[in-house]
């Protein structure tokens, strides 16, 4: 089953105003990420940092904290969701899988928090060498992304409602493992990391590329 990314779109944008109730998995996702990434290149007013599905700007938030004069751009499907985030950065609309090539080679950092399970298993390829044109020299891709077999009680709850997320089919490691061999980046650092929030057993991955 292909993945209906109006009905994704809708999803989020009804849910913009109380997303942040429940989303501990994600939060705690973007800032494990952050940290891991500080390790590989440090943020400062020349960073140029780019968030795939920002949501409500919970990992502009977070470099906020480490260095609040990076210059910072948003990017999620949802209008909604790029206006729950207060104070905004710079803002755009648009499905990741078509991403406008007009930032070339502008960015430092590359962050996405639990949004790349929305692609299909055939759009990695693509928006790696998207991504890959929109990098500076040596620039930093992190992700973090649940796994195949993970947020069952997720699924489970929402077949039967009118977010219908059954449709999406987790990836397992060995395929992102391929997936960063095929690509323009290098692979610095994989790791999986478990969390169990309320009833939920969620494992989510956290990747880092360097260009």
């Amino acid at each position: 089953m292909s993945l209906d990314r109006l009905q994704i779109q809708n999803n989020f944008s009804k849910s913009s105003l109380y997303y942040d109730q429940n989303t501990n998995v994600q939060k705690a996702s973007s800032e494990l990420m952050v940290l891991d990434s500080l390790k590989y290149s440090d943020l400062d007013k020349n960073s140029n940092i780019l968030d795939l599905g920002s949501g409500t700007g919970n990992i502009f938030k977070l470099i906020q904290d480490y260095d609040s004069f990076a210059n910072f751009v948003n990017c999620d499907l949802s209008l909604e969701m790029i206006k729950s985030c207060i104070p905004r950065p710079s803002s755009f609309c648009a499905n990741i899988t078509k991403l406008p090539i007009a930032h070339k080679e502008s960015f430092s950092h590359i962050y996405s928090s639990f949004c790349l399970q929305w692609l299909e298993k055939g759009d990695f390829k693509g928006l790696f060498d998207i991504l890959y044109k929109i990098c500076k020299s040596g620039a930093l891709l992190s992700f973090s992304i649940p796994v195949k077999g993970s947020f069952v009680e997720f699924l489970d709850a929402n077949t039967q409602s009118d977010c219908n997320f059954n449709f999406i089919d987790f990836q397992n490691r060995d395929f992102f493992e391929k997936t960063s061999t095929d690509s323009n980046f290098e692979m610095l650092e994989m790791r999986v990391d478990t969390h169990k929030i309320k009833y939920l057993n969620l494992v989510f991955e956290v990747y880092c590329w360097l260009v």
